[in-house]
């Protein structure tokens, strides 16, 4: 399938770590609402929404990072099977998007982040060095993909029983403990 990258049409979609489309341009190789589509080495849901130009993907400011490339570039999308396995372990570098919006709570607590982690984004795949934001309490965090253990497969959705793993990124403000 060959898109256009569209900017982001709704603040909503940068913080779910999918790719849009227009409904008439899911593959027809799904029964579902969603797919799974390979964009440049990283793999995302790919989901329909009526306010997606026709012929149009929209990709984050991160996802055009994760994957190489801008507004309006034409790319290729190929759909992939869903990831039948999770991945076992992921290693998370994080900060806070906006530095200079730093709020009297800039405390992460690794296991709650674990938790939200795995809520929020199950069912998704991550490569290495992939780039995405996430709402934590109080704030919005950058996050990026350090190491990721998928174990005998060569991918993996991040599901239940996906260990996380918190690091810090250099010179964040942001206080991790095991909490």
């Amino acid at each position: 399938m060959l898109f256009h990258i569209q900017p982001v049409p709704k603040d909503e979609f940068i913080l779910t770590n999918m790719v849009y489309c227009h409904p008439m341009d899911m593959p027809s190789t799904t029964d579902e609402t969603d797919a799974y589509v390979k964009i440049n080495g990283c793999i995302y849901i790919l989901r329909p929404d009526p306010v997606v130009y026709k012929g149009s993907i929209v990709m984050s400011a991160l996802q055009r990072i994760s994957t190489r490339t801008a507004v309006m570039d034409q790319l290729i999308v190929e759909p992939v099977p869903c990831p039948h396995s999770s991945c076992r372990h992921i290693t998370l570098e994080i900060d806070e998007l906006d530095e200079h919006e730093q709020g009297p709570t800039n405390f992460v607590g690794s296991n709650v982040f674990g938790e939200l982690f795995r809520k929020e984004f199950r069912n998704h795949v991550f490569m290495p060095r992939q780039e995405f934001v996430m709402r934590y309490p109080k704030t919005v965090l950058k996050a990026k993909v350090l190491d990721i253990d998928f174990g005998e497969e060569e991918t993996g959705v991040i599901g239940e029983d996906t260990e996380v793993e918190v690091t810090l990124a250099p010179r964040s403000a942001l206080c991790v403990s095991n909490v």
